[in-house]
């Protein structure tokens, strides 16, 4: 006969062993839980505690094996013209007294034919003075305005550094790029760039 010490310890080693039995049949069961995520919706998810931005992500389940939605043809051609934007305005905005106006030459190609003619008009023209020269970088863009296969405009938030006689300065500053679709292409028709 079992002693009661023997069936003491029998009885502890067959709760251990369901308890992790029960702990790796979980684990081996949260493995094979997906991620279910869903694509943005139309509307803008502010981020705050929890929030994704704007991806749902169903808790539970492991992070191994995410799968992520290609954009759309339209969210693509929205995501392509807000980096044109700022492509754009940056390249407009970067230029240097000794610098030949090549940020201006950069963006031929970007532009209708209407702006171009107006921006080219600039090329050549005489600065004078001491040197100075102006490194902006956009920092945030945001599609104001959508018109499918039409046109698009892109508000922007830009940080400028200046270097003027030796000094550098940064000032923050807005600017607006409206693009035109012309033919397959998105090309910049207009654009102002506030102080």
């Amino acid at each position: 006969m079992l002693t009661l010490r023997t069936r003491l310890f029998i009885i502890i080693s067959l709760i251990v062993l369901v308890i992790l039995g029960i702990a790796v049949g979980l684990v081996v069961w949260n493995k094979r839980a997906k991620v279910v995520v869903e694509p943005p919706s139309a509307t803008t998810t502010t981020p705050g505690a929890g929030a994704t931005d704007g991806v749902n992500i169903i808790p539970g389940g492991s992070t191994t094996g995410l799968q992520v939605q290609k954009p759309t043809t339209e969210e693509a051609q929205k995501i392509a013209v807000k980096q044109l934007a700022k492509v754009f305005i940056e390249r407009y905005g970067s230029y240097s007294t000794d610098g030949d106006f090549q940020n201006i030459k950069e963006l031929n190609g970007m532009t209708t034919d209407k702006l171009w003619a107006e921006l080219s008009k600039k090329i050549g023209a005489t600065a004078g003075g001491n040197f100075v020269g102006v490194t902006t970088k956009a920092i945030a863009a945001v599609l104001s305005d959508w018109k499918k296969d039409l046109s698009a405009t892109v508000d922007l938030q830009l940080v400028a550094t200046e270097t003027r006689s030796g000094r550098e300065s940064t000032v923050q500053k807005t600017a607006q790029v409206k693009f035109l679709k012309v033919k397959t292409q998105w090309l910049v028709d207009s654009f102002t760039l506030g102080k």
